[in-house]
């Protein structure tokens, strides 16, 4: 392959790399707001994947290159690796705190199925319940009892290991009061609004589900809470509460109820609605996904003709031109 067709190579890898880098450079909070971690994680593998295949057309490209030439290739590298290294580090960081709190919050539900199932069924013996144990465990959760023998004593023993790893607790309260202490501040767009609702909500019925009670956290979280929230939305949450005393309760019943009002509003007028999902196309072939976003609104936004349904300007209607058809129509 010639230096000139690998470079035109080179250069289509690094326009879509390139598109995959602008979608991390907001901040965490921003990046949480618009994907899900497993959007993330997929994200930081293309982007490490269409890094290597463009260093190995960095390495065939120099080795045609002149002395001169070769310097000045590599300072270029350096540049994209720069902000390839910057940008796959922060999301890391993103997915391996995100991995921390998943641990600690799925323990719970995970043992009581456990128990229901297998633990407390009487019909098994000690070893039946380790095999189906190790066969319901992965990552982290394998490997702290990847030396414990399938004997019915080394049972007992598993189970005291996960518990002292994920089940104390006073770790799991911490992980979840942590994870609402830290969430992405939403804005007033109804998709974040509902993200941070539902996040919210599952957090405390977590806490919930430990035995927690609400009164008390509810008194810490209601400030932290109201203060997430964008200055118009807690304007109108407010007026409708009055001056009453709030606690966690009436803050998530008021959080419900401007999301069920936004949402009605924008069934009647149509206004900024948004598509529930995003095209699987639009994401892998580095398809703007704002500007497939932005596109659906305004298709969706548009009134549909009086005398046709269509999406145009009833002026412009060549469906139904007939005046009399038009006065029936309407």
């Amino acid at each position: 392959m010639s230096t000139a067709k690998m470079k035109t190579r080179r250069a289509g890898h690094r326009g879509v790399l390139t598109k995959l880098l602008k979608k991390v450079e907001p901040s965490s909070e921003e990046l949480l707001q618009e994907y899900d971690v497993s959007e993330l994680s997929t994200i930081r593998g293309l982007i490490v994947k269409k890094q290597e295949t463009i260093d190995q057309l960095n390495e065939k490209i120099v080795e045609e290159l002149s002395e001169e030439e070769v310097s000045e290739e590599i300072e270029e590298a350096d540049r994209y690796t720069y902000d390839i290294e910057m940008s796959v580090t922060k999301l890391s960081k993103i997915i391996k705190e995100s991995e921390i709190t998943d641990k600690q919050s799925k323990w719970q539900p995970f043992w009581d199925s456990f128990s229901a199932a297998v633990h407390d069924n009487l019909s098994l013996n000690d070893v039946q319940k380790f095999n189906y144990l190790k066969s319901q465990l992965f990552g982290e959760a394998t490997q702290c009892i990847a030396g414990l023998q399938i004997t019915n004593t080394n049972y007992g023993q598993a189970l005291h290991v996960l518990k002292q790893r994920f089940g104390q607790p006073h770790k799991i309260v911490q992980t979840y009061m942590q994870s609402l202490i830290s969430l992405p501040s939403p804005t007033s767009n109804i998709t974040h609004l509902k993200k941070f609702y539902d996040s919210m909500e599952n957090y405390i019925r977590g806490l919930e589900s430990i035995g927690e009670s609400h009164e008390s956290f509810g008194s810490l979280l209601v400030p932290i809470i109201l203060n997430k929230l964008p200055g118009n939305i807690r304007e109108n949450m407010v007026r409708a509460h009055g001056g009453d005393h709030w606690n966690l309760p009436s803050l998530r019943q008021a959080i419900q109820h401007e999301i069920t009002i936004k949402e009605a509003g924008q069934s009647v007028n149509g206004d900024d609605i948004e598509p529930n999902y995003t095209p699987t196309s639009a994401f892998f072939t580095g398809t703007n996904r704002n500007y497939a976003n932005q596109k659906g609104k305004r298709d969706i936004t548009k009134k549909p003709c009086i005398f046709c349904q269509g999406v145009h300007a009833p002026l412009a209607c060549k469906t139904v031109t007939e005046i009399e058809a038009r006065k029936r129509n309407c």
